[in-house]
Parts: structure tokens; sequence; C-alpha cells
């Protein structure tokens, strides 16, 4: 089975010989015939320009630092403050909720007392 798809994969090879040749020239042109740039690199170290760049480069790496680590700790300040699992554990927050909604409920039912005995 196997040198009959290796037979098939070589005969495929030598009818397409001109191509795979043409494949491979085009190949060498591209990776060796690319152009070549000239530097010069003490006249560009020399020029106030290089240095604004790799000050504002430095700048921009600093604060994309600080910037990463403002957003992890937001991340990280997100998922506590999102986790309701959190909050289970915390028994002033169960009493605190049974006050106010007692206290709203009493309002509530006081306002429509008001509005009751001023109708009639």
């Amino acid at each position: 089975m196997v040198p009959i798809i290796f037979s098939r994969i070589g005969t495929n090879i030598r009818e397409n010989k001109k191509i795979l040749f043409g494949i491979g020239v085009l190949s060498v042109v591209l990776f060796f015939g690319g152009p070549h740039v000239a530097n010069a690199i003490l006249h560009d170290l020399l020029h106030p320009v290089t240095w604004v760049t790799i000050l504002v480069n430095a700048l921009i790496g600093v604060a994309s630092g600080l910037l990463t680590l403002a957003g992890l700790l937001l991340d990280k300040a997100l998922l506590f403050t999102l986790n309701t699992q959190n909050l289970k554990d915390i028994t002033a927050i169960g009493i605190g909720w049974e006050v106010i909604r007692d206290l709203i409920n009493m309002i509530f039912i006081f306002v429509v007392i008001y509005i009751g005995i001023n109708t009639i």
C-alpha cells in the first residue's frame, strides 16, 4: 500500500519537473535577490530625532507596563466584586438587607395609608 502511494507521488513529480524547477528558481531569487539596504548607523545616532524617538519609545514602554499592571489590578478587583460567593458569607449584608427592606415596606404602607386618608 505504501509503495503504491510513493510511486504515484514520484510519477507526479516526474511529470511536473518544469513547474517544480520554476518554483525552486523563484524561491532562490526571492530569498537571495531581495533589496539590500545600507545603513549609516553613526549618522543616525548623532541625529536629534533619533534620540527623541528613543525617548518616546521608552516612555511608551513604561506607560504600557503601568497600564498593563492597572489592567491586571482592575481584573482582580472585578473578579472579587462580581463573585457573589464572597457576599453570602458576610452576615452584615443579610441583616442590612432585611432592615432596609422592612423600612422601605413600612414607608410604602404609610404612604398608601396617607393617600387613602386624604382621598376620604
